[in-house]
Protein backbone atom coordinates (compact mmCIF):
# COMPACT_ATOMS: atom_id res chain seq x y z
CA UNK A 1 0.00 0.00 0.00
CA UNK A 2 0.61 3.36 -0.73
CA UNK A 3 2.07 5.76 2.05
CA UNK A 4 -0.80 8.49 1.97
CA UNK A 5 1.72 11.16 3.20
CA UNK A 6 3.77 10.92 0.33
CA UNK A 7 3.10 13.11 -2.60
CA UNK A 8 2.42 9.89 -4.96
CA UNK A 9 -0.93 10.32 -6.44
CA UNK A 10 -0.12 8.09 -9.93
CA UNK A 11 1.63 4.63 -10.35
CA UNK A 12 1.59 3.85 -13.79
CA UNK A 13 1.90 0.60 -14.93
CA UNK A 14 2.77 -0.16 -18.80
CA UNK A 15 1.95 -3.70 -20.28
CA UNK A 16 2.66 -4.24 -23.97
CA UNK A 17 1.16 -7.15 -25.60
CA UNK A 18 2.25 -7.54 -29.10
CA UNK A 19 2.24 -10.54 -31.86
CA UNK A 20 3.54 -9.91 -35.65
CA UNK A 21 0.82 -6.84 -36.61
CA UNK A 22 -0.70 -5.76 -33.58
CA UNK A 23 0.34 -4.00 -30.44
CA UNK A 24 -2.03 -3.08 -28.08
CA UNK A 25 -0.41 -1.00 -25.50
CA UNK A 26 -2.80 -1.17 -22.17
CA UNK A 27 -1.83 1.69 -19.48
CA UNK A 28 -3.08 0.82 -16.00
CA UNK A 29 -3.65 4.43 -14.09
CA UNK A 30 -4.08 3.66 -10.10
CA UNK A 31 -5.14 7.19 -8.20
CA UNK A 32 -4.25 7.23 -4.83
CA UNK A 33 -6.06 10.41 -3.20
CA UNK A 34 -6.13 10.87 0.21
CA UNK A 35 -9.62 12.43 1.42
CA UNK A 36 -8.38 14.19 4.47
CA UNK A 37 -12.36 14.82 5.65
CA UNK A 38 -13.90 11.44 3.84
CA UNK A 39 -10.91 9.30 4.96
CA UNK A 40 -11.72 7.05 1.85
CA UNK A 41 -9.44 6.57 -2.03
CA UNK A 42 -10.85 6.77 -5.48
CA UNK A 43 -11.30 3.53 -7.16
CA UNK A 44 -8.37 2.81 -9.35
CA UNK A 45 -9.02 3.24 -13.05
CA UNK A 46 -8.12 1.78 -16.42
CA UNK A 47 -7.45 3.42 -19.28
CA UNK A 48 -6.87 1.84 -22.65
CA UNK A 49 -4.50 3.27 -25.34
CA UNK A 50 -4.63 1.94 -28.82
CA UNK A 51 -1.49 1.73 -31.15
CA UNK A 52 -3.22 4.98 -33.05
CA UNK A 53 -2.70 6.86 -29.67
CA UNK A 54 0.36 5.56 -28.75
CA UNK A 55 3.81 6.58 -29.87
CA UNK A 56 5.37 3.45 -31.49
CA UNK A 57 7.02 2.65 -35.24
CA UNK A 58 5.04 3.17 -38.74
CA UNK A 59 5.14 -0.33 -40.67
CA UNK A 60 6.62 -0.24 -43.97
CA UNK A 61 3.57 0.57 -46.33
CA UNK A 62 2.45 -2.60 -48.48
CA UNK A 63 1.14 -2.58 -52.18
CA UNK A 64 -2.58 -2.85 -53.22
CA UNK A 65 -4.60 -2.62 -55.99
CA UNK A 66 -4.08 0.76 -57.60
CA UNK A 67 -7.37 2.78 -58.37
CA UNK A 68 -7.55 3.94 -62.34
CA UNK A 69 -7.95 7.98 -60.94
CA UNK A 70 -5.16 7.77 -58.61
CA UNK A 71 -2.65 10.41 -59.48
CA UNK A 72 1.08 10.11 -60.99
CA UNK A 73 2.55 11.10 -58.26
CA UNK A 74 0.61 8.40 -56.05
CA UNK A 75 0.74 5.50 -59.44
CA UNK A 76 4.63 5.84 -59.09
CA UNK A 77 4.78 5.15 -55.18
CA UNK A 78 2.47 2.27 -55.94
CA UNK A 79 4.77 1.21 -58.31
CA UNK A 80 7.95 1.31 -56.16
CA UNK A 81 5.91 -0.86 -53.17
CA UNK A 82 4.23 -2.97 -55.22
CA UNK A 83 7.09 -4.03 -57.74
CA UNK A 84 9.46 -4.73 -54.59
CA UNK A 85 6.88 -6.72 -52.63
CA UNK A 86 6.61 -9.57 -55.54
CA UNK A 87 10.50 -9.40 -56.35
CA UNK A 88 11.47 -9.53 -52.58
CA UNK A 89 8.54 -10.47 -50.21
CA UNK A 90 8.81 -7.66 -48.22
CA UNK A 91 8.10 -4.01 -48.94
CA UNK A 92 10.80 -1.48 -49.62
CA UNK A 93 12.30 1.12 -47.43
CA UNK A 94 11.35 5.26 -48.33
CA UNK A 95 15.19 5.54 -49.79
CA UNK A 96 14.11 2.21 -51.93
CA UNK A 97 10.97 3.94 -53.06
CA UNK A 98 12.68 7.35 -53.41
CA UNK A 99 15.35 5.70 -56.02
CA UNK A 100 12.50 3.86 -58.08
CA UNK A 101 10.33 6.78 -58.44
CA UNK A 102 13.73 8.56 -59.86
CA UNK A 103 13.98 5.55 -62.36
CA UNK A 104 10.43 5.65 -63.47
CA UNK A 105 10.99 9.43 -64.39
CA UNK A 106 14.23 9.15 -66.05
CA UNK A 107 12.09 6.42 -68.19
CA UNK A 108 9.04 8.36 -68.96
CA UNK A 109 8.21 12.02 -66.86
CA UNK A 110 5.02 11.62 -68.27
CA UNK A 111 2.11 9.58 -68.11
CA UNK A 112 3.09 7.29 -71.06
CA UNK A 113 4.79 4.27 -69.17
CA UNK A 114 2.45 4.65 -66.25
CA UNK A 115 -0.75 4.98 -68.55
CA UNK A 116 0.44 1.57 -70.29
CA UNK A 117 1.13 -0.05 -66.97
CA UNK A 118 5.14 -0.47 -67.59
CA UNK A 119 6.88 2.32 -65.49
CA UNK A 120 9.91 0.88 -66.35
CA UNK A 121 9.26 -0.08 -69.76
CA UNK A 122 10.27 -3.56 -70.16
CA UNK A 123 10.03 -5.38 -73.22
CA UNK A 124 8.90 -8.65 -71.59
CA UNK A 125 6.33 -11.02 -73.94
CA UNK A 126 3.22 -11.49 -71.87
CA UNK A 127 0.08 -12.70 -72.18
CA UNK A 128 -1.11 -9.28 -71.05
CA UNK A 129 0.08 -7.42 -73.32
CA UNK A 130 -1.90 -4.93 -75.30
CA UNK A 131 0.87 -2.90 -77.22
CA UNK A 132 4.26 -2.76 -78.61
CA UNK A 133 4.48 1.40 -77.82
CA UNK A 134 7.78 1.95 -79.68
CA UNK A 135 10.82 0.35 -81.98
CA UNK A 136 12.37 -1.35 -78.83
CA UNK A 137 10.14 -3.43 -78.50
CA UNK A 138 8.22 -1.53 -74.99
CA UNK A 139 4.86 -2.96 -74.03
CA UNK A 140 1.75 -1.88 -72.57
CA UNK A 141 0.04 -4.33 -70.64
CA UNK A 142 -3.71 -4.50 -69.94
CA UNK A 143 -3.23 -4.64 -65.99
CA UNK A 144 -1.04 -2.86 -63.41
CA UNK A 145 -0.85 -6.14 -61.77
CA UNK A 146 0.60 -7.71 -65.24
CA UNK A 147 2.80 -4.67 -65.99
CA UNK A 148 4.35 -5.55 -62.53
CA UNK A 149 4.65 -9.20 -63.00
CA UNK A 150 6.30 -8.49 -66.38
CA UNK A 151 8.86 -5.94 -64.66
CA UNK A 152 10.03 -8.64 -61.77
CA UNK A 153 10.26 -11.29 -64.44
CA UNK A 154 12.66 -9.50 -66.32
CA UNK A 155 15.07 -8.95 -63.76
CA UNK A 156 15.03 -12.56 -63.28
CA UNK A 157 16.38 -13.30 -67.18
CA UNK A 158 19.70 -13.16 -65.83
CA UNK A 159 21.54 -10.57 -67.98
CA UNK A 160 24.47 -8.59 -66.79
CA UNK A 161 24.09 -6.41 -63.53
CA UNK A 162 19.98 -7.58 -63.03
CA UNK A 163 21.26 -9.47 -59.84
CA UNK A 164 22.66 -6.97 -58.63
CA UNK A 165 19.92 -4.66 -59.10
CA UNK A 166 17.62 -7.55 -57.20
CA UNK A 167 20.34 -7.50 -54.83
CA UNK A 168 19.98 -3.62 -53.85
CA UNK A 169 16.32 -3.50 -54.28
CA UNK A 170 15.93 -6.14 -51.81
CA UNK A 171 18.64 -5.20 -49.25
CA UNK A 172 17.59 -1.75 -48.92
CA UNK A 173 20.86 -0.54 -50.34
CA UNK A 174 19.78 1.87 -53.87
CA UNK A 175 23.69 2.73 -54.39
CA UNK A 176 24.14 -1.29 -55.37
CA UNK A 177 20.80 -1.24 -57.12
CA UNK A 178 22.24 1.35 -58.86
CA UNK A 179 25.22 -0.10 -59.91
CA UNK A 180 23.85 -3.12 -61.34
CA UNK A 181 21.72 -0.53 -63.66
CA UNK A 182 25.15 0.97 -64.83
CA UNK A 183 26.35 -2.44 -65.55
CA UNK A 184 22.86 -3.92 -67.05
CA UNK A 185 21.43 -3.71 -70.79
CA UNK A 186 18.70 -2.13 -69.43
CA UNK A 187 17.80 0.72 -71.67
CA UNK A 188 17.49 3.40 -69.19
CA UNK A 189 20.15 6.30 -69.28
CA UNK A 190 21.56 4.95 -65.69
CA UNK A 191 23.35 8.90 -65.14
CA UNK A 192 19.62 10.47 -65.41
CA UNK A 193 18.39 7.83 -62.88
CA UNK A 194 21.43 8.65 -60.50
CA UNK A 195 20.66 12.41 -61.12
CA UNK A 196 17.16 12.53 -60.14
CA UNK A 197 17.45 10.70 -57.22
CA UNK A 198 20.28 12.45 -55.84
CA UNK A 199 18.26 15.96 -56.46
CA UNK A 200 14.81 15.46 -56.47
Amino acid sequence: MIDSERDMRHLPTLICVSNSSVCVILLVLIRHVHAATEGMRQTPTPVVITADHAPSPQPKATGYSIPPNTTEGERRIDFAVTFVQELCGHPPDSEIVHYLISWTKAEDRGSGALGANNPLNTTRPSSEVTMVRNGDGVKGYVTWEGGIDATVRTLHDGFRGYQTIMDGLCSDDPGKALDGLYQSPWGTNADTVKWIWQNE
